[in-house]
């Protein structure tokens, strides 16, 4: 999957996203990140602490600026993230928005 585009899955918490990934890369033979283990290992601090420290805003940079460094260092890769970080890339950053596919990952009712 050398020259594949990165793939996104994306969730709320709890949803499955994390486990989607980690298959969907197993059986892609492919790497496999979840920003905020990334972020966590980063900064030496969780994203739960970011924004009890430094609030949401804080965090949703910080988390904007890992997800263009993951997108721009890396090919075919499965990428874990929260729902909001996509939005918020978006928003913010236009030019750094996701252009290969975001796949939602969505706990059964």
């Amino acid at each position: 999957m050398s020259s594949s585009p990165s793939i996104i899955v994306t969730g709320f918490m709890g949803s499955g996203k994390t486990t989607v990934a980690r298959a969907l890369a197993r059986v892609l033979h492919c790497e496999m990140i979840d920003l905020d283990h990334f972020i966590t290992k980063q900064l030496g601090r969780s994203p739960k602490e970011i924004i009890e420290q430094d609030g949401e805003p804080a965090f949703r940079e910080i988390e904007t600026r890992f997800l263009a460094e993951v997108l721009a260092t890396s090919t075919s890769i499965v990428i874990a993230l929260g729902g909001r970080s996509v939005d918020y890339a978006g928003k913010s950053c236009p030019d750094r928005t996701v252009s290969g596919p975001i796949h939602l990952a969505r706990r059964a009712v």
